[in-house]
């Protein structure tokens, strides 16, 4: 007897998804919109793991924010329920937002492709060159590895030394960008307030205004 195995097509089923809410994605974009949000009741760690939302969810989500920002059109994401343990994804797609977010608002609509293009290669070029650069320190100190040298209770090797190299140009970028003001920038305790605050009073609104309108709608 001749078995004959089923074509598995459960993995094109989400990208065949995606690829349709991009469609519909794009003519509201080019309708002109001021806010597109995706809301993620369904994409929290209740119902995904961290794997399958890496898999699954955040390259389609990456491709959602970059569409929006092709309008020029702020990209929102709610997730309000087990997201503890999707941040690092989060924050790597807030990372991802952010750069092509400040590309697409400083780049003139011509050409704009040549512009991003210009700003990727020269990104790229300055991490080959750091990488470079700290591959021939750690030749110059290559002495340290065989005989380390101990400072605040510990042995340090070459390792050691471009390591906190690292963290102390990382801290120097911190401090850099403290002093960075864009004019239409806002204060994150600002933004935080006038989101939070508008949703929690609805909430708490909304057990009263649901007896009010079952009352008005009570016969006498």
């Amino acid at each position: 007897m001749a078995i004959t195995a089923r074509k598995k097509t459960t993995a094109s089923r989400p990208g065949t998804i995606a690829a349709w809410n991009r469609q519909r994605m794009r003519v509201i974009l080019e309708a002109g919109v001021d806010l597109f949000i995706r809301r993620a009741w369904y994409e929290s760690a209740d119902f995904w793991s961290p794997r399958l939302y890496r898999e699954f969810l955040l390259p389609t989500l990456q491709e959602e924010v970059k569409l929006a920002h092709e309008y020029d059109t702020p990209f929102g994401y709610i997730m309000t329920s087990s997201a503890l343990f999707m941040l690092d994804n989060i924050l790597n797609t807030g990372l991802f937002v952010a750069q092509n977010g400040y590309m697409m608002k400083h780049s003139p609509r011509a050409s704009r492709s040549m512009y991003v293009a210009a700003v990727l290669a020269t990104s790229g070029l300055i991490s080959a060159g750091t990488s470079v650069l700290g591959g021939k320190v750690l030749q110059g100190l290559s002495a340290l590895e065989t005989a380390p040298v101990e400072w605040v209770g510990m042995p340090w090797t070459n390792f050691h030394v471009v390591f906190a190299i690292s963290i102390l140009l990382r801290w120097g970028a911190i401090v850099v960008a403290l002093h960075i003001r864009e004019p239409k920038a806002e204060e994150p305790g600002d933004v935080l307030f006038e989101t939070i605050v508008p949703a929690v009073a609805r909430w708490l609104t909304l057990p009263g205004g649901l007896f009010a309108r079952e009352s008005g709608n009570r016969p006498d």
